[in-house]
């Protein structure tokens, strides 16, 4: 996959008094196109700050949320601490994982990789390369969705709101990336109603085929 490259560029020391006030001469950029930046950049560069050391494989994806701010999702691996972060990350994928698998409703208007039950189940979606990067081109593609919002993005896991364009029905859809299996976990539910007529399930076979389907944009 091309991978954007992000040379990040460490703070400068300042005096002992540090930052008081925006400095003369500078103005704030106008007419700036955030949507353009919306993408996984990655670092190849950094001073040696003190702060920075023993850091590898940084990076971080920009997306926007339900109130039109920017989400950044940083990721990377501190060495000194690298156990306990590993346990803090099963920790947090347990938790979500419990939270996800709560079955649907009895009603027919959701569909669920893990509720096995007749007329709820459907297959998890599958992915090849890392769940990082499976977890990027999920948000790309939301991001192409109209009505769509992406109202939580944490390690393996994305949730978000499709809302119609008529009544404004809003329906939740849950993404859970294993990435020991390589497969993402999905339940997409409508908050009301009874039948859905099928939207749900076909949401999520169109975001399956551009998932296959996706080719990274440069």
């Amino acid at each position: 996959m091309t991978r954007k490259i992000l040379s990040v560029l460490s703070i400068i020391a300042v005096t002992s008094i540090g930052f008081t006030a925006v400095p003369d001469n500078l103005e704030p950029v106008t007419d700036f196109e955030a949507d353009r930046y919306l993408v996984t950049w990655y670092e190849i560069a950094r001073l040696d700050n003190s702060f920075e050391r023993n850091l590898n494989n940084l990076s971080a994806t920009y997306t926007r949320v339900e109130n039109g701010d920017i989400l950044v999702l940083d990721r990377g691996y501190n060495a000194k601490r690298g156990k306990d972060m590993s346990q803090q990350a099963t920790a947090t994928n347990k938790r979500i994982e419990n939270e996800f698998i709560e079955p649907c409703p009895k009603t027919p208007n959701c569909v669920s990789s893990i509720d096995t039950s007749r007329g709820h189940f459907i297959q998890p979606l599958e992915f090849s390369d890392s769940a990082e990067d499976a977890q990027y081109k999920l948000l790309q593609i939301l991001n192409q969705f109209k009505g769509a919002r992406v109202v939580t993005v944490e390690d393996n896991f994305i949730e978000a709101e499709f809302i119609s364009s008529i009544f404004r029905f809003v329906d939740d859809v849950q993404f859970y990336l294993d990435d020991r299996k390589k497969i993402i976990h999905v339940k997409s539910a409508s908050r009301v109603g009874f039948s859905d007529l099928g939207v749900n399930r076909r949401r999520i076979e169109k975001i399956r085929k551009q998932l296959e389907n996706y080719d990274v944009r440069t």
